[in-house]
């Protein structure tokens, strides 16, 4: 398995518990996810299977063959895990990691895992790095 973790991203889960978590299920891949504001959104069927993007803004949508109506909407927290053999199928060029996971859903099991505690900060965002700074402050007192 490898753990990828974008490193504009700050949060505070236990990243142990959810690599374990995905490799006792034998899952291909797991995508961390968060019930947030976005303007994209993965989709989930109700067993948290990824089945689809939406980009609220625009209104486009990119489908899977699992997708199905009633279909829940999460925000992708920039942190997801997946089975090394995945990497061998992946083409060496520069893409959108969430194009490649729809693309490897047709052949892989992609899940999502909805963190419900906790803080997520993007600190690609000025007003994230001002947020993740006073809970720092916090933390420290």
């Amino acid at each position: 398995y490898l753990l990828v973790h974008n490193v504009d991203v700050v949060a505070d889960m236990d990243l142990a518990s959810f690599c374990n978590d995905v490799v006792q299920k034998n899952l291909d891949a797991a995508l961390l996810i968060r019930d947030r504001d976005s303007s994209r959104k993965l989709m989930f069927d109700q067993d948290m299977h990824l089945c689809g993007w939406h980009h609220l803004e625009q209104n486009i949508f990119k489908k899977t063959k699992r997708f199905e109506d009633g279909c829940k909407e999460y925000a992708f927290s920039g942190i997801h895990f997946l089975k090394v053999k995945m990497l061998e199928f992946l083409p060496v060029q520069k893409c959108s990691v969430i194009d490649l996971y729809l693309q490897l859903t047709e052949a892989y099991t992609v899940k999502g895992f909805l963190q419900h505690d906790g803080y997520w900060f993007d600190l690609g965002k000025k007003h994230e790095i001002d947020a993740i700074a006073m809970r720092l402050k916090e933390l420290r007192k």
